[in-house]
């Protein structure tokens, strides 16, 4: 590919063909040796799943830097897949690191707290970049994996509630985390009474995004370059295209705006995205069967059908007692969930 052909591909013009090769090899040199870390600190007996965060991190950064290279959707589903993967992993490491907190200083601590820290702007961030993510490509089971790994947090802010709620059942909420830039993305589908209103608030919001992450630490990377790699990888706020999604807002008066993911929000409702969300929903409310996980090398621990984030048709069927099996992929990692579906 020319300079000139990924120009015309990519989404953001920051982005130059050069930064965009050198930043896919730095994001996958670091994520291996983030974990290479992992089995050192395991094997000094150290719990703290800063490689799990650091892997998952960096593989987040490479589905930010698809997206904004040009990549397909396709190519974007799959990069999440691989990112999800290791943000479950590093909430199912975190509990180990709680317990030994909790023997350390001789108090309690509650073993499902999450470790993202969603006070912090940069946080929630990530946050509103992997559930709108979710819902743009119709990840109902993985929306519902989440819930699951933020049940201390659920009832806490009505957008990670909205977000969630085309694939689980809602949450009564009245809280929130952010005030700003948030509340005009809340007004647009908690207080807008017309269409055109909800999408005057949606704009609002996006004039005010970049300006508002000023202190997160991604703020202006495209004015830094390093000779090996930059720290930008494009500016995108998913989430009000999910929230768009969810409530058919009229996107035509911002559709353009810099950090607004025309692209995917398009092919989310040529490809019925949020239909297979209420589908996951619709099938989770159906069954009473709980929702049980486990990772590839541990023994399944129920009979029944199984799936994995970590690749695309994989639900099959396990014995209790049986080893789950590593699907494959460069991190070795399979984290599965039974399905709720029998």
């Amino acid at each position: 590919m020319t300079p000139a052909e990924f120009n015309d591909r990519r989404r953001q013009k920051f982005l130059t063909l050069q930064y965009y090769e050198l930043n896919e090899t730095w994001i996958e040199q670091t994520a291996q040796r983030q974990h290479a870390l992992i089995a050192k600190r395991q094997a000094a007996g150290d719990v703290q799943p800063f490689g799990q965060q650091g892997v998952y991190l960096k593989l987040m950064q490479r589905v930010l830097l698809r997206y904004t290279a040009g990549a397909s959707i396709e190519t974007v589903s799959r990069s999440f897949d691989e990112m999800f993967a290791w943000f479950c992993r590093w909430h199912l490491d975190y509990p180990p690191h709680l317990r030994a907190l909790e023997v350390e200083f001789g108090f309690g601590i509650h073993m499902d707290a999450s470790p993202l820290q969603l006070d912090e702007i940069e946080d929630f961030h990530k946050l509103m970049t992997v559930l709108g993510l979710a819902v743009l490509l119709g990840k109902g089971r993985e929306l519902a994996m989440i819930a699951d790994l933020l049940i201390r947090l659920r009832g806490e802010d009505l957008l990670v509630e909205e977000l969630l709620s085309p694939a689980v059942e809602a949450v009564d909420c009245n809280e929130f985390f952010h005030v700003e830039p948030y509340d005009s993305l809340i007004d647009a589908y908690f207080t807008a009474d017309t269409g055109d209103r909800a999408s005057a608030f949606v704009k609002k919001y996006l004039d005010a995004w970049y300006q508002a992450m000023e202190s997160c630490s991604w703020h202006n990377s495209h004015t830094i370059a390093h000779e090996d790699m930059s720290p930008y990888n494009g500016y995108w706020s998913f989430e009000s295209a999910a929230i768009c999604l969810i409530h058919d807002i009229d996107d035509a008066s911002f559709r353009d705006n810099l950090v607004y993911p025309k692209d995917l929000i398009d092919w989310a409702r040529a490809n019925d995205s949020l239909g297979k969300l209420k589908a996951a929903a619709a099938e989770a409310r159906g069954s009473s069967e709980p929702r049980l996980r486990c990772q590839s090398g541990d023994t399944c621990p129920r009979d029944g059908w199984w799936f994995t984030p970590a690749r695309a048709d994989s639900r099959q069927r396990f014995q209790a007692g049986d080893v789950m099996p590593d699907v494959g992929g460069p991190w070795g990692l399979t984290i599965w969930q039974r399905d709720p579906q029998q």
